[in-house]
């Protein structure tokens, strides 16, 4: 629809907009204020605006673009999660921005932030405060991507991600005392179908999961997240039962947080494992977790670890492992593969995200799907590249069973026929 369409055309604004310089000063005004009914008052704006020194004419407008933020807080007006009330609010929210659009401009505002106390519903185990926020590079039109979800907080969701081949609508937000989930409908673009004539035409959910935590990651931690993301999807009221993406980001302190990521890898696969008939269920072919670490106290810089998993087989995990890593200061920043489990290799190219940009979209299709249901349509088997990662599986747990424990039981090397006529290397679509 319309309003989803200018959700996600706005995101990709911003994901291409110039950067404002670092050493730009900017200016950030908090306005508290019991009721809504306060800001019809128009020397109630002109107070706030008098705080902005680009609106007084003290400094000049950033080349760059707006650079100052204005915050309303409201006391004792509640919104409920419902989205009919959500709605609502954020509808009398554009109204009374709409005859300051010129001034806001003037005061080189990038965004407005409403936020409001929220009334608790069943699916709220601990209700945090509703914002709704309208920038300006969309006419102060409510992004409603980021309904919710504090803006400077708003890039741990990766959604520039989604944006690119996917129209993308919010589904609502569940919120609990260790996590942020938010759930997301996205519609794959017409234009990105004509690109993947095989992909699935059918809206897929996308679940970002966002939790804080001080200085220690945790199997209990990951587990609760897991089972938060879960039941949210178990609650939506919108229902895909393929292609579902969960992507779960764990911000914590990364001066503090010290982690092998073999242990990373580890816990995130046992909990999986733990709930793979559920993740299977619900439809989700993939689970990214992004997490901030150190490798120890003294020696090593923080790093961005990536682990994505999946269970082509429905028998084994899949897991690789990537770090953020930046060739040099300024430049793209890329994914580096550095781990992940044995079958990664042999199973299904999964490792496809070695080299790419952070920002790289996601796809409307993984490598081999296409592979992997015409083997199961054409004779109700694997495709070929995944059975060397179930036989491991099955070596692996004979060798459990037996009480013993080796840390390699296979390894597996794909021999590659020449090609008898032409030049040139084999490629992925040979």
């Amino acid at each position: 629809d319309s309003a989803s369409d200018d959700s996600d055309t706005n995101s990709l604004r911003c994901s291409i907009a110039g950067a404002v310089p670092a050493m730009t000063p900017r200016k950030a005004v908090f306005k508290v204020m019991n009721a809504l009914e306060e800001l019809n008052r128009k020397d109630l704006w002109e107070a706030v605006f008098q705080c902005f020194p680009q609106y007084t004419g003290v400094s000049s407008p950033c080349l760059a673009g707006p650079i100052n933020v204005l915050y309303l807080v409201v006391l004792q007006d509640k919104v409920s999660n419902e989205n009919e009330s959500m709605d609502d609010m954020a509808v009398r929210c554009q109204e009374i921005l709409t005859p300051y659009h010129d001034a806001l401009t003037k005061a080189d505002i990038r965004r407005v932030s409403f936020i409001f106390n929220q009334t608790q519903g069943e699916a709220d185990d601990y209700p945090l405060p509703a914002i709704f926020t309208y920038r300006a590079n969309s006419s102060f039109r409510e992004d409603s991507l980021f309904r919710s979800i504090e803006p400077s907080h708003a890039f741990n969701l990766d959604l520039m991600r989604l944006a690119e081949n996917f129209h993308v609508r919010s589904l609502g937000l569940r919120q609990t005392n260790s996590s942020h989930v938010h759930l997301y409908k996205a519609t794959p673009r017409a234009t990105s179908l004509e690109k993947d004539k095989k992909a699935n035409v059918n809206p897929r959910i996308f679940v970002r999961s966002l939790a804080f935590f001080a200085t220690e990651f945790s199997s209990n931690t990951f587990e609760r997240i897991m089972v938060d993301s879960l039941n949210a999807m178990d609650l939506c009221s919108f229902v895909s039962h393929s292609d579902n993406h969960l992507f779960i980001n764990l911000v914590g302190d990364r001066e503090k947080v010290v982690l092998d990521p073999v242990v990373a890898e580890e816990v995130v696969l046992a909990i999986l494992k733990r709930h793979s008939e559920r993740i299977s269920r619900l439809g989700v072919t993939e689970v990214e977790t992004r997490l901030l670490c150190r490798l120890d106290n003294d020696r090593s810089v923080p790093i961005a670890l990536r682990l994505v998993a999946s269970n082509p087989t429905g028998y084994a995990h899949v897991l690789n492992t990537y770090v953020e890593l930046g060739d040099e200061p300024g430049a793209d920043t890329k994914f580096k593969l550095i781990g992940g489990t044995k079958a990664g290799l042999a199973s299904s190219g999964d490792g496809s995200w070695e080299g790419q940009s952070v920002q790289t979209p996601y796809p409307l299709t993984r490598p081999f799907d296409a592979q992997r249901k015409a083997a199961l349509k054409a004779s109700d088997t694997l495709y070929c590249y995944d059975l060397p990662a179930l036989f491991e599986a099955a070596v692996e747990q004979q060798w459990t069973d037996a009480g013993a424990h080796r840390l390699v039981v296979m390894q597996t090397i794909e021999l590659v026929v020449q090609r008898a006529r032409g030049s040139g290397g084999w490629t992925i679509q040979d």
